[in-house]
Order: C-alpha cells, then structure tokens, then sequence
C-alpha cells in the first residue's frame, strides 16, 4: 500500500546505507540524493509501477487539522528522535 523513503544522506564517516561502498565513491549530497529518488519514482509512475508519490510535509503537516499523532513511527527511524527533540526545546523555552 505505502512505502517510505528517508532521503537523507549519511554524515561523513557513516556507513548507513551505503555500508559495502567503494572508498573512492562519494557520499551524494542531499539536494541530489532526494532529485536520484524523485526521478526514480517518476519513472516509475511512467512505468505503472509506483501510484502516488507525496512527502511528509503534504501527507501529515500541511492540514492543520492534523496532529503529529497521525506520522508513522519507524524503529531506529531519525524522524521519531528529531521530533522529541523538537518537543523538548518547546517545553524549555
């Protein structure tokens, strides 16, 4: 029914997903890691294989009806930990 794509590239010295990569192969930067996947699922969409590509932004935060309740919860996701962080600040200020 959905997939979820985190297009986020790794931070110098991490391996993330990139684990068995060449020494020599560099690390896309983001800008360009997030244009690889929306081509890709533009093409896909061409091809009839992906239905409808959103983001998080239109899918969850743009109705203000919403809440934060509604975002899918990922084990070892980094949205999860950003938003408690996120949280935190707001409850010191």
């Amino acid at each position: 029914q959905q997939a979820f794509i985190w297009a986020c590239p790794p931070l110098k010295g991490d391996d993330y997903i990139f684990y068995a990569k060449p020494e020599d192969q560099k690390t896309p930067k983001d800008v360009r890691l997030r244009q690889w996947y929306l081509d890709m699922l533009e093409d896909c969409q061409r091809r009839n294989i992906v239905g409808k590509v959103s983001n998080m932004y239109d899918q969850y935060f743009s109705d203000k009806s919403l809440d934060a309740s509604i975002v899918p919860y990922f084990e070892g996701d980094y949205f999860p930990g950003e938003a408690e962080n996120i949280i935190k600040e707001l409850n010191d200020e």
